[in-house]
Formats: structure tokens, sequence, C-alpha cells
């Protein structure tokens, strides 16, 4: 009978009497503990966010890179055009970015015959080109990288090979 009595027994608090054993009322409106468990429901999320901000803009980074290069490669034949070589292109492009590896690929052409048609350059073998001016004479250049996301979800939706070309008359 004394523990029957020991768990219905009541103790004074400010005058009131209150039982011992918690009541439902009180433990939903009990609020602690409730920005722990928000904060652990809402961090994951939020570190997914970040993570697809960052590999964004790493993305962004590595293409104006890759673009940095294929300009070098188009530099490098306008400084030096009447060397132009694939050997003396691909190392400009490789060297261009420190950081991060571009490769020259496919490999540069110099010494294309062609026109400018509908602002598109079309290689020809004539001697005019529809507009009756002279075909010039280009150099394609063209750059890859390879992108790795951080997050290995991004693949799905960002390119894992970032490419740039550039093309100049250079005669």
């Amino acid at each position: 009978m004394s523990r029957e009595l020991e768990k219905h027994s009541c103790r004074i608090v400010s005058g009131r009497p209150t039982s011992r054993r918690p009541r439902a009322r009180s433990v939903i409106a009990d609020r602690g503990g409730v920005a722990a468990t928000e904060l652990a429901l809402l961090a994951p999320t939020v570190m997914f966010l970040l993570m697809g901000i960052f590999d964004v803009g790493q993305m962004t980074f590595t293409a104006m890179q890759v673009r940095a290069a294929a300009h070098a490669g188009a530099q490098y034949v306008y400084a030096n055009p009447q060397a132009c070589t694939t050997s003396g292109i691909t190392s400009a492009v490789t060297s261009a970015t420190p950081g991060i590896t571009v490769s020259a690929s496919p490999a540069p052409a110099c010494g294309v015959t062609a026109c400018v048609t509908n602002n598109v350059i079309v290689a020809t073998s004539g001697t005019t080109c529809p507009s009756g001016d002279p075909p010039g004479t280009y150099a394609q250049i063209s750059a890859k990288a390879t992108f790795t996301p951080v997050a290995p979800w991004s693949t799905l939706v960002l390119p894992t090979t970032i490419t740039a070309s550039s093309e100049i008359r250079y005669q």
C-alpha cells in the first residue's frame, strides 16, 4: 500500500499541490530542444545547397580558365603569325592557366583557308569568297579541361568536361 501512496503522492509547490508524474499538457508545452531539432532537420538540406552552390562556382571558374586558355592560344598565333605551329599553340594553351590542367584538344589547326559567311567561318578551296573578298588564313584553337564536382550528385546536372574554342584570322 505504501508504494501505491508513493506513486500518487503530491507535493506542494508555491502553495499548490502538484503531481510527480508529468502531465501531457506540460510535455507538449515544453519548448526545450526545439532549436536543436530544427537544426538537425535543416542542417543537411543547407549543406547540400551550399555544396551545390560551391560546385556551380567551381564549374564557372573552370569554364573561365578554359576560355582563357583558348584565347591564349589565339594570342600566340596573333603574336607569331609566321611561326603558327601546333606545338607552339599547344604550349600556349596548356601553360596559360595555373591551377587546372587544360589540354589543347582536338589539336590546333593552322593555315585553314576560309571565308566568313553569315558570321560563320567556312573552309574553302577557292580564290574568292561569296562576298567577293579573298579568303583568309585562320587558326582554330580548342581547349578542354575535366571538372570534378565536390558533391557526387552534381554530375547529374553539371558537365564534367568543359570545352572552349577560339578562331583567329592571321593573314
